[in-house]
């Protein structure tokens, strides 16, 4: 078996994925560096950190969001988890001429024992209020893989929870994850594989009445095996590492570093969001 190529990552990466920095910190001075406009959105402990490219503060009806979060849990890089997508966020923001609305999210990396409302996407999103048809799209795990992966594991919890009050409609959920499979049925990298992926910033928002899609990477046979595992999961927020893929194992653990992450995910992920902007 061919391995594949490392990532070529920036310095500043390097930086972002060291032990005891302050992955905030490093992040706004890379953004500033960079000259790339951005504000931080205070919500209670919570500091987001947005790229809006001209465009309101807030949502608009029918918008396109890209959402990644850049805390980790304190033992870990944090490279694949989730450092690789938001490398991906800069490096898009960089090339595209006027990129969709970015935000980097803090606490979705909850201690145990918190309840999932105290995510930051959760307050996030309820900051927002209202807003019809958006589109968010969360980014995590995208470092290690070359097959898309959709998560759509909200939805499955509104199908098996029909008659319950829920925040989320089905139908909702439904148009979103329609959105998703056009926009990346048309991204040329091979079948999406859709799994119960566990919860990221998918969660608060789900929580909040806002459904999202969920992006991922993994290697194919990875996918395929992880599905069949997942069609009817008996949890919903993380994952016990003997039944996650080899590749997101490292999760959360100090093996998590940025020499394990592929260029051609990097590639991948770039790719569908230039095809994202042209969809939306």
């Amino acid at each position: 078996m061919r391995v594949p190529a490392a990532l070529a990552y920036p310095r500043w990466f390097s930086t972002f994925c060291a032990p005891g920095e302050d992955r905030r910190a490093v992040l706004i001075d890379t953004l500033r560096g960079l000259s790339i406009p951005h504000e931080r959105i205070g919500i209670g402990p919570f500091q987001h950190i947005q790229v809006r490219g001209g465009r309101e503060f807030k949502p608009q009806p029918g918008e396109t969001i890209l959402l990644a979060h850049y805390d980790r849990v304190p033992s870990s890089p944090g490279a694949n988890d989730n450092g690789a997508s938001v490398l991906a966020l800069v490096e898009y923001v960089l090339r595209a001429a006027r990129p969709l609305r970015v935000i980097f999210t803090d606490g979705e990396e909850l201690p145990p024992g918190t309840g999932a409302s105290q995510q930051g996407a959760y307050a996030l999103a309820r900051s927002w209020g209202p807003v019809a048809r958006l589109f968010p799209v969360v980014l995590d795990m995208t470092g290690i893989g070359d097959t898309l992966v959709l998560g759509h594991l909200g939805e499955h919890l509104v199908r098996l929870s029909r008659g319950e009050s829920l925040p989320t409609e089905l139908d909702a959920y439904a148009k979103v994850r329609w959105k998703a499979k056009r926009w990346l049925a048309g991204c040329g990298a091979g079948d999406t594989v859709e799994v119960n992926t566990p919860f990221s910033d998918d969660l608060g928002l789900f929580l909040a009445g806002i459904p999202s899609a969920q992006v991922s990477v993994l290697p194919r046979k990875q996918a395929l095996a992880y599905r069949s595992i997942r069609q009817s999961p008996a949890e919903v927020a993380g994952g016990e590492a003997g039944t996650l893929p080899p590749a997101w194992q490292p999760m959360h653990s100090s093996e998590d570093r940025p020499e394990t992450l592929w260029a051609a995910s990097q590639a991948l992920i770039l790719g569908a969001l230039e095809k994202l902007e042209q969809f939306s």
